[in-house]
């Protein structure tokens, strides 16, 4: 369930050009904005977005979903997922630059559809097939996604990787109940105590049997995000500066310092694109300006590699300049929390 989220906040972080109207816009940085935007926007893209590609996510079709897991065969089929529109956004993290997302979400879901097993659960041998609903109440995932830059016609786009299967968790705090008609072919002496078991053991069978389960869900969201990455471009500039401090002595007070060396380890790097206008070329001569305002804005890439370091690099001076002011003006304990 978390891609939802994730798909809202990195977008709603990165001053993508062509948001939807609908997602309240955050500055880079802002989490408490871009969580706050998160919770707001949830219930529309889990609606679908249909203009971006995205399909509802609320309700999901799942065709299929087989858990092979402590000995019990369980198949899944025509399944329909609901209630990722009452999520709740509990936390989220966006590193820009790093291009990381740590996304925690807790919902309450239902899925329906037909089943199949055969095996054991715990103690006893269970088989049977037929119509299957699960309540899941209260279930948090918590994921990481690490995010990479992909080109398309020239512009670059979000892509979330493919190692977010690896390192997903979950936890489901508040109960699940297990209905499965047809058991032992109807046989209700046989059906019901398995059913009893299943409904009181809930813990238990839900760490056996829905690693796999919620997988192929938030393999489903992976999808539906990766369509709406594909539609929205990342936009912006990406400045990366580290920065080493020093304490310097002030009036008998530390205080923090920003060092020179900052101007020499930068990186940056234009995504989405540079528009150039210069008025009054060669002295208003539209015949000699517009071919090179053209060449220009053709070639804005090889042009920003040439002309840019030393302007980002005055920007960020005067950044720098105005930390230092801070820094100046508080003493350097006052930033820290005893």
């Amino acid at each position: 369930m978390l891609t939802v989220a994730a798909l809202l906040c990195f977008i709603l972080g990165s001053n993508g050009a062509s948001v939807p109207s609908f997602f309240p816009l955050c500055k880079v940085g802002d989490d408490a904005c871009i969580l706050s935007s998160a919770k707001t926007s949830l219930p529309i893209f889990a609606k679908g977005i249909p203009e971006l590609g995205v399909k509802s996510l609320d309700p999901m079709y799942i065709p299929l979903i087989v858990s092979d897991e402590s000995g019990l065969k369980l198949k899944f089929k025509n399944s329909t997922l609901t209630g990722l529109s009452g999520c709740v956004v509990d936390n989220f993290k966006f590193d820009y630059i790093d291009k990381k997302l740590l996304l925690k979400l807790t919902c309450d879901v239902t899925l329906t559809g037909d089943y199949e097993v055969k095996g054991q659960v715990l103690i006893l041998p269970v088989e049977g097939n037929g119509k299957y609903k699960i309540d899941i109440r209260g279930i948090t995932i918590k994921s990481p996604f690490n995010l990479s830059y992909i080109e398309k016609s020239g512009v670059s786009h979000w892509k979330i990787d493919d190692d977010w299967s690896k390192t997903f968790k979950f936890k489901v705090h508040h109960g699940t109940t297990f209905h499965f008609d047809n058991l032992f072919n109807g046989n209700k002496v046989l059906a019901d105590p398995v059913l009893e078991m299943l409904n009181t053991n809930w813990e238990v069978i839900m760490e056996e049997i829905s690693p796999p389960i919620v997988k192929v869900i938030i393999g489903y969201e992976v999808e539906a995000v990766s369509n709406l990455l594909g539609a929205v471009p990342a936009g912006g500039i990406t400045v990366k500066s580290p920065f080493n401090l020093s304490q310097i002595e002030k009036s008998g007070v530390s205080h923090w310092k920003i060092n020179d060396d900052w101007s020499k380890t930068f990186k940056f790097k234009v995504h989405h694109g540079t528009t150039f206008h210069f008025d009054n070329l060669f002295n208003g001569n539209k015949v000699l300006a517009e071919p090179v305002l053209e060449l220009l804005n053709t070639n804005w890439q090889v042009i920003m590699e040439e002309i840019s370091p030393p302007i980002v690099k005055a920007i960020i001076g005067y950044e720098v300049e105005a930390v230092n002011a801070l820094f100046s003006a508080v003493p350097a304990d006052e930033f820290f929390i005893q």
